[in-house]
C-alpha cells in the first residue's frame, strides 16, 4: 500500500466536510474525538450520556453508517460509534500478513483501556460483528451484551460472489480500479447489491459521504480483503465454528430476511444450541438492516438493552 501524500490530504478533507454534513443533519450536537491505539488513531463519534454502549461496524464500513441508531439511544446511553482502522477518518492501515483477530482483540483492548471502559454493551455488524465475538469470548468479563446486527462476519464460510470473484487476479485489477474512483452510482449500486434491500430508502447525503469515504480508503481496505478472504470464500482461521457455544455473554443478532451475506435460518439454528442467545428477523431487510427497517431494528436494540 503507499504512503499518503497530499492526495489523501485532500480527500481526508473532502470526507471530513461531507461527514460533517450529513451528521450535523442526523444528530446535531454529535462530537468527534480521537483515540490513539497501539497501532495509529482512531475517529470515534460521540452522542448521549449514561451507560456506554460501543459500537463496531463492518469492513468497508464506517462509523456514520449508525447515525440513526445513535440519535435514538443517545436519550439514555452514551454511544461512541468508532471508525476501525483504515475506515471512515481513522489512519489507514495494510493488513496484509496481520492476523485479524489477534489485531482486533489489541484494537479493542486498547479502545477500553483509552476510554476507561471497565464493562460494556457492544452492538457490531458484519466483520465488527466477528470481532466483537472474538472479544467477548476471549474476555466475557468486559462484555455486558452483544447485539448484532445482519450476519456476522465468520459465521460462513460463504461470501457473495461478487467479492470472491474480485479476488481473482485476472479481474482484480480491473476492479480495483474503479472502486479507486467511486461515483454516487457506483456505491448505491453496491448498496442495493449486496447491503440493502429496500435501496430507494437510501439518503442522498449518505451517498456522498460513503462515496467520499472509499475514495480516501480504498487502499486499506483492499489490504483488508486480501487479509479476510479468497476466491473460495472467507479464510478459515476467521470462522467461529463451534466456538458459539463457549458465549458466557446475552446475544441478540438481528438479521434481515434478504440478507444476501448469510440467511438468517442460520442463526435460528445458532440459537437453537447456545444458551443466551436470540436470532430476530427483520422483515424485508438485507444485511444492513436499519437502513430498511430502522423502526424494527431499534425496537429489538431497546429489547435486548432491556432483558435482563
Amino acid at each position: 500500500m503507499e504512503r499518503p501524500g497530499n492526495e489523501f490530504t485532500d480527500k481526508t478533507r473532502t470526507l471530513e466536510k461531507a461527514q460533517a454534513s450529513y451528521l450535523n443533519k442526523l444528530i446535531p450536537g454529535w462530537r468527534q474525538k480521537w483515540i490513539t491505539w497501539s497501532g495509529g488513531k482512531v475517529q470515534a463519534l460521540q452522542l448521549g450520556s449514561g451507560p456506554k454502549v460501543l459500537l463496531i461496524h463492518g469492513g468497508l464500513g464506517e462509523a456514520f453508517q449508525y447515525a440513526t441508531i445513535m440519535k435514538h439511544l443517545a436519550a439514555r446511553y452514551d454511544v461512541v460509534a468508532i471508525d476501525r482502522p483504515g475506515h471512515g477518518l481513522s489512519d489507514p492501515i495494510d493488513y496484509h500478513g496481520v492476523d485479524l483477530l489477534q489485531h482486533a482483540e489489541s484494537f479493542l483492548n486498547d479502545i477500553y483501556e483509552s476510554e476507561g471502559i471497565e464493562k460494556a454493551v457492544i452492538l457490531a455488524s458484519s466483520m465488527g460483528g466477528l470481532w466483537a465475538i472474538d472479544f467477548a469470548l476471549k474476555h466475557p468479563s468486559r462484555v455486558e451484551k452483544l447485539i448484532l446486527l445482519g450476519s456476522p462476519a465468520g459465521i460462513t464460510k460463504d461470501l457473495p460472489a461478487m467479492l470472491r470473484f474480485g479476488t481473482l487476479p485476472v479481474l482484480r485489477g480491473l476492479i480495483r480500479g474503479l472502486m479507486k474512483k467511486p461515483t454516487t452510482e457506483s456505491v448505491r449500486g453496491f448498496w442495493k447489491q449486496m447491503l440493502v434491500a429496500r435501496p430507494e430508502k437510501l439518503d442522498e447525503t449518505f451517498i456522498e459521504v460513503s462515496v467520499a469515504s472509499q475514495a480516501r480508503n480504498a487502499p486499506s481496505w483492499f489490504t483488508l480483503i486480501d487479509a479476510s478472504m479468497t476466491v473460495l470464500g472467507l479464510r478459515n482461521y476467521l470462522l467461529i465454528g463451534e466456538r458459539w457455544k463457549q458465549l458466557q455473554v446475552p446475544v441478540t443478532c438481528l438479521w434481515g430476511d434478504k440478507d444476501v451475506w448469510a440467511a438468517p435460518t442460520i442463526g435460528q439454528k445458532i440459537a437453537e444450541l447456545t444458551p443466551n442467545f436470540e436470532t430476530v428477523v427483520i422483515e424485508n431487510a438485507g444485511h444492513a438492516p436499519w437502513f430498511d427497517d430502522l423502526g424494527a431494528v431499534v425496537e429489538g436494540i431497546e429489547g435486548a438493552l432491556a432483558a435482563k
